[in-house]
Formats: C-alpha cells, structure tokens, sequence
C-alpha cells in the first residue's frame, strides 16, 4: 500500500495497477473489524482518553497561570486572572 501512497505519477489507471499486482502477490493487509461487543468499549475509553487530555491541559493552563504571576494560589491573582481560573475549574 506505501507503493501508492509514495508513487510521483498519481493517477487512478497507476494506482489500480498498482493494487492489482498487490492483490496478485497477496500483499494486501486484511483489514480489521471491531466486534460490536468490543466497540462500545472501545468508543468509552476513547471518550475518557478525550476527558483525560481535557483535564490536564486544563491544569497546565492554571499552572502557567500561577507561574506567570508568580503566585501559589489563585486567590492571589488579578480579579479577571482569577475569574479565568475558576471557569476553567
């Protein structure tokens, strides 16, 4: 399939030859099907993965904050810095 994609002449008539001598030396990768069993769990931790990444940009974010303003706690920062911090909460 990389000889596809790496190919400099990109037409369908070359790529179809292409892929038919694939086929023709069964060097065609199967593809795989998720079970439906499987998939919801599947979509749930892609979904907590997501809430996870959200969570700790988030801290990064209060944290640089802190840093920025070279304070420890929000309470300590200007009335509109700590107002961003506790939307973000």
């Amino acid at each position: 399939m990389k000889a596809i994609s790496y190919a400099k002449v990109k037409t369908d008539a070359v790529d179809a030859a292409t892929l038919a001598q694939l086929l023709r030396g069964d060097l065609v990768p199967e593809a795989h099907i998720v079970s439906a069993e499987w998939r919801e769990a599947r979509d749930l931790l892609r979904a907590r993965l997501q809430l996870v990444r959200q969570q700790v940009r988030v801290k990064n974010t209060i944290t640089g904050l802190l840093a920025q303003y070279n304070v420890t706690a929000p309470s300590a920062l200007p009335p509109l810095v700590e107002l961003r911090v506790r939307l973000l909460q």
